[in-house]
């Protein structure tokens, strides 16, 4: 019973020795392994930026820059058209492809004072005036230049109105009429011999009144 009573009291010496040995060596390990880890972030922390200092410089590439509108040319159309403004158009387009883009021209138009086969360039101001109207703006395109041969007036084809045309020998009002339906449908004359398509003119008519019209 002696024995038992002192195995017992070794067993629970030995107990709690283990249990001290225990406790007091759980904070040394938790602070050991507190600076395993902060050594290995670091460690890591080195390592990505050796790697980073190691990584070719790359040059940024070189991006072209696009002129905006290129392959295009901008023109004002303005004055007695529907819906006036500046438009974004192709290059070598004729007036009349840009009155029509603008709406067409207006009841009150002077659309003979224009030479609607005339090319339009970047940057232009296509005005349609009035019936009437005399004050046209400086700088305009498409107003039909005058022009003479051996001191005479020429007539321009493209420009004229049925009265002026019907002034032109063998030129009544019928062939007047057909000749600006021509011009409308065509988009304007580009050349002056163009002139004998029209219904109605011939060889004969057209050697009569060759020397007193133009086309610009």
């Amino acid at each position: 019973m002696k024995k038992e009573k002192i195995k017992g009291i070794i067993i629970l010496a030995v107990a709690v020795i283990f249990s001290i040995f225990i406790f007091s060596a759980e904070p040394g390990e938790t602070e050991k392994s507190s600076s395993l880890s902060l050594y290995e972030a670091g460690a890591e922390s080195m390592e990505s930026m050796e790697f980073a200092e190691s990584l070719p410089e790359q040059r940024a590439e070189e991006v072209p820059v696009e002129t905006a509108g290129e392959g295009k040319i901008y023109v004002h159309v303005c004055g007695q058209v529907n819906s006036p403004g500046v438009y974004e158009l192709e290059p070598g387009t004729r007036a009349f492809q840009a009155v029509d883009v603008a709406g067409g021209v207006t009841a009150e138009a002077n659309a003979s004072a224009i030479n609607m086969a005339s090319e339009l360039a970047d940057g232009s101001m296509l005005y349609v005036p009035a019936i009437g109207e005399l004050d046209i703006p400086e700088g305009a395109e498409g107003i039909a230049s005058e022009q003479t041969q051996g001191g005479r007036d020429l007539i321009n084809i493209n420009t004229a109105t049925k009265e002026q045309l019907m002034e032109l020998s063998g030129i009544g009002e019928s062939k007047a009429e057909s000749i600006i339906a021509y011009r409308e449908e065509k988009g304007g004359f580009k050349t002056c011999e163009e002139l004998k398509q029209v219904s109605g003119i011939g060889d004969g008519i057209y050697e009569k009144l060759k020397s007193s019209i133009c086309v610009n």
